[in-house]
């Protein structure tokens, strides 16, 4: 059990002895694994002049639930956990028209195909809905989608902000990252008007993943684990609950505005987890075998950010631009021809890169320098930083960690050289004073990475 760590130049390493396990699988379906909540794939979004009414359902329509959103005040949201059959919904739906005929009834305001979560600006939230999906593949028959259009529906209704007409801006997306929301424009402020454009500049429709069924923030071998296992009993690292993980983009839109309004159980069944890298498949034939090739990269939420401007580890032990590559090949057997999910296997191999876990950055107030300067932007006697960044290593791969320092050894004019040194000062370190029982394992490679 393990993974490979690509560290900028360095390398952690954790393997499998050579050759990855491969496992023959029987995997949930159709409700997503290890919760009791099944997924709802499809959503309705209704409006009257107080609340808006977002009814879910599951890809047979046999399960369908509502939850209320107010549009006078900030926060409150009613979760019912009763589900309801399709005839049911119709059933309150034509009841909540009635009771609200004398102030305009309720309307259907769009469909969708799932709910990110909601952003709250200066003086409004918005409610975050993918309008249209795209199938990007399937692990083991869990099907996985990406983003084709995103809604941001303004929560807050024209009496509460006293600013224009917003049952338009409530309208249908009209493409792209257009929101149909000319109307709202013209009521805003500046500062909200601005929040809002930067909030969207925020590529939804690329490089985001998400799959009703299949947990795509673990690895394969913990989603295998905790399935076999049993949450309680499993000896995994892997997040039960997507909003958990390091590599789910929208935990907090999916929580904060909520509150107690939705606790954590309904929050699995209404929200889709969104993991944020890249989502690559092929099918290959080999010998007249049939295999499946999957790439899925995901992107840790923590100390993320652009090239120069994020280097180094912060005090939590979270290194920059941290990225998880698994790669899944997919295989079936000749035998079992009546079963077709026992004659599947599956091999995973995972690798994670990311920053260099010391204090530094790079100079980058000289635009004309193509290799900005590397600083040692703080000293840290005890190596705290780089320790709890091993130690999350341990918890989450299982010791040991191997690292094979690839950094230069000799430059003209010293750049990497500083990091390289005070690296393999802190590996020492730890090895000293902590890991004294297989923690880390060092080793040197002499010339420059590639």
């Amino acid at each position: 059990r393990g993974a490979g760590f690509l560290t900028e130049t360095f390398c952690h390493l954790t393997g499998w002895g050579g050759r990855a396990p491969t496992w023959p699988v029987t995997m949930a379906q159709p409700g997503r694994m290890f919760t009791n909540a099944k997924p709802l794939e499809r959503f309705l979004l209704y409006e009257s002049r107080t609340k808006y009414y977002l009814v879910g359902h599951s890809t047979c329509r046999t399960e369908w639930y509502v939850l209320q959103i107010s549009r006078q005040e900030h926060g409150q949201v009613h979760c019912d956990s009763t589900c309801y059959t399709e005839n049911q919904m119709k059933s309150l739906l034509a009841s909540l028209t009635a009771a609200m005929d004398p102030h305009g009834g309720i309307k259907l305001v769009m469909r969708a195909y799932g709910c990110v979560g909601v952003i709250r600006l200066i003086r409004n939230a918005y409610l975050v809905l993918v309008t249209h999906r795209k199938k990007a593949g399937n692990i083991a028959g869990h099907r996985v989608y990406g983003c084709r259009d995103v809604a941001y529906v303004p929560i807050l209704s024209k009496e509460f902000l006293n600013h224009g007409d917003l049952s338009s801006a409530a309208g249908r997306h009209a493409g792209g990252h257009g929101l149909g929301l000319n109307t709202y424009y013209k009521s805003i402020n500046a500062d909200e008007k601005r929040y809002l454009r930067l909030f969207m500049g925020v590529d939804l429709c690329k490089d985001f993943y998400w799959s009703y069924t299949y947990p795509l923030w673990n690895t394969l071998q913990q989603n295998l684990t905790l399935e076999r296992e049993g949450v309680g009993n499993s000896s995994t690292v892997g997040s039960v609950s997507g909003f958990s993980s390091m590599f789910v983009w929208n935990s907090h839109l999916a929580g904060h505005y909520f509150g107690d309004g939705l606790p954590s159980l309904e929050r699995e069944r209404w929200m889709v987890p969104l993991v944020h890298g890249y989502f690559g498949q092929v099918k290959l034939s080999s010998f007249g075998k049939q295999l499946k090739v999957t790439l899925l990269a995901r992107r840790s939420r923590h100390f993320a950010g652009t090239r120069f401007l994020k280097r180094g580890v912060n005090e939590l032990g979270q290194v920059a631009n941290e990225v998880e590559t698994e790669q899944i090949v997919e295989a079936r057997l000749d035998r079992d021809p009546a079963d077709p999910a026992a004659a599947l296997r599956l091999s995973s191999v995972v690798q994670l890169r990311g920053s260099i876990p010391l204090y530094w950055h790079q100079e980058t107030s000289t635009s004309l320098n193509p290799r900005p300067e590397i600083r040692i932007r703080r000293y840290d006697p005890s190596y705290s930083a780089t320790r709890r960044h091993f130690d999350r290593l341990h918890e989450r791969y299982a010791k040991p960690v191997i690292v094979l320092n690839l950094i230069k050894s000799f430059e003209k004019r010293p750049r990497e050289m500083i990091l390289r040194s005070e690296f393999a000062q802190a590996v020492d370190y730890l090895n000293r004073f902590y890991y004294r029982d297989k923690g880390l394992a060092r080793g040197e490679a002499r010339g420059g990475a590639g």
